[in-house]
């Protein structure tokens, strides 16, 4: 006499069928995020303009910080680096809003040198950095 079959052949199919799905489900779930996020991140919908500027009878520098979210995500940024300095900061835009501030640098920034400036924050639950190149004008 043979061994009975442990799993009927129902019961077997239904299994199988089971696994593939969720592998088909994992399969997108990662293809999804992959390649959508790494394609979009280049085409954000946030608008940014920084300037710098040194006043020539004080030698005090600024940095004038402008964000328009042009998206439905709110976008929340949380630090602004600026070559080797980082500024910790709290800026949350809500979709389709406006940002404007002028901060005051604490390292002296000379006319004439272009600088890096980058934001890092979230959009949504992305994480997020905005790059831009900047020339420090008196």
């Amino acid at each position: 006499m043979r061994g009975l079959p442990v799993v009927s052949k129902v019961f077997g199919t239904l299994i199988i069928i089971t696994i593939t799905l969720l592998l088909g489900f994992f399969l997108y779930v990662y293809s999804n995020n992959t390649f959508v996020g790494n394609s979009s991140s280049s085409v954000l919908p946030i608008n940014t303009q920084v300037g710098m500027f040194i006043n020539p009878s004080t030698g005090e520098g600024y940095v004038t910080v402008f964000l328009q979210n042009n998206g439905n995500s709110e976008v929340k940024i949380s630090s602004i680096a600026i070559n080797n300095y980082t500024m910790s900061v709290g800026i949350i835009l809500p979709p389709n809003s406006t940002y404007q501030n002028v901060f005051p640098t604490v390292f002296g920034l000379q006319p004439g040198i272009y600088y890096t400036v980058v934001f890092h924050g979230f959009y949504g639950n992305r994480s997020i950095v905005i790059t831009q190149i900047v020339l420090a004008e008196s």
